[in-house]
């Protein structure tokens, strides 16, 4: 049995939704935000950091620690042979997009938060321009899910990736109408897997 730690937050959503939609046995043991750090999240990730696993089950049947969204994410499609295509430029398109999830939405995403809500000195043109920024990025994922139904036309690692971080920015895609990519989340809301993984975090 696999042992989870997430907390209701992008990351958190994406290692539950990974493991559910992966049909892999966890446990999830949510974790209150600067509260105090559970031992068994410590030993995983010293900075107690969500998400992270345990499998004792890991490769070689031997016990590995992961921790990391998205490396978690992977692990969880490799064990099960899924959301990963077998065509190798299907799948360097789905790294692609996987990337994209990971270094351009999530990072701006993040940064529009702790600007609004963390930062001490609020400074509104700076929050403009990663706001700016942000809705870029969702706009191009707009014209791509005008193309095809999900990022590389089947469900993949990408999709699930992305998923999580929409859901924070959803009325953001609503307020600047895109459509496309409003269709394609609610096509991934209605798959059961996520949604208990979007519950199973919290």
């Amino acid at each position: 049995m696999i042992e989870l730690y997430t907390a209701p937050t992008s990351n958190g959503r994406r290692a539950t939704i990974a493991l559910e939609e992966c049909g892999l046995p966890y446990r999830a043991h949510v974790v209150t935000l600067g509260g105090v750090k559970p031992e068994g999240l410590l030993r995983i990730n010293p900075l107690g950091d969500i998400p992270a696993m345990h499998d004792p089950g890991g490769p070689g049947g031997k016990p590995i620690g992961l921790s990391q969204s998205m490396a978690i994410l992977l692990y969880a499609a490799d064990k099960a042979g899924r959301f990963m295509p077998a065509d190798r430029t299907a799948r360097a398109q789905t790294m692609q997009w996987l990337m994209y999830a990971a270094t351009d939405i999530g990072p701006t995403s993040n940064t529009v938060f702790y600007l609004e809500n963390q930062v001490p000195d609020r400074v509104d043109s700076t929050i403009k321009f990663f706001h700016d920024r942000l809705v870029n990025f969702l706009t191009h994922l707009n014209r791509r899910l005008g193309q095809v139904e999900y990022l590389v036309g089947e469900l993949s690692v990408a999709d699930l990736a992305l998923y999580p971080s929409f859901l924070i920015r959803k009325p953001l895609a609503e307020a600047h109408g895109l459509q496309h990519l409003l269709r394609w989340a609610a096509a991934l809301a209605a798959r059961p897997a996520i949604a208990r993984g979007v519950k199973a975090a919290g």
